[in-house]
């Protein structure tokens, strides 16, 4: 399983915000709890450190211009927002990678069903363009 982490912390008073990959070592135990170590030391209370850490699960799918896509990413067309969940739609069901537009166009025309999830594949993938992440990028999210 392939993940990020998402980082707020603060220094002098200031909250900075990163997504941080397992170079930066992170690690992620079977009990699914996080934990942060180093070439020369082992933190196992990493989150007292940082302000919030969310771990986002990679889907092993590349946009079209070959950025790893993971969860929390928006990617056009659409204005999608990648999850990783149970999703149930009139059409489909499961656990698993799944978007949820947020394109104020796209929700108009399905006024009555707002909202519905759709599972995500290599297909969507390759045409896809990751323009932002929800945690580093909330605005993208907002309407307009």
């Amino acid at each position: 399983m392939r993940y990020k982490v998402y980082c707020e912390f603060e220094i002098d008073g200031i909250v900075h915000r990163e997504i941080a990959g397992t170079e930066n070592w992170f690690l992620l135990t079977q009990a699914g709890r996080l934990m942060s170590h180093g070439p020369m030391s082992f933190n196992p209370n990493v989150e007292q450190q940082h302000k919030n850490l969310v771990v986002l699960l990679m889907t092993n799918y590349q946009d079209k211009y070959g950025t790893e896509i993971g969860v929390g990413d928006i990617l056009m067309p659409g204005k999608r927002e990648v999850l990783f969940g149970e999703y149930r739609s009139p059409t489909e069901q499961g656990t698993g990678f799944y978007t949820i537009s947020h394109h104020k166009n796209f929700l108009e025309k399905m006024r009555a069903e707002e909202g519905i999830p759709f599972s995500f594949s290599s297909c969507q993938a390759i045409d896809s363009e990751i323009i932002g992440n929800k945690w580093l990028n909330p605005e993208l999210l907002e309407e307009k």
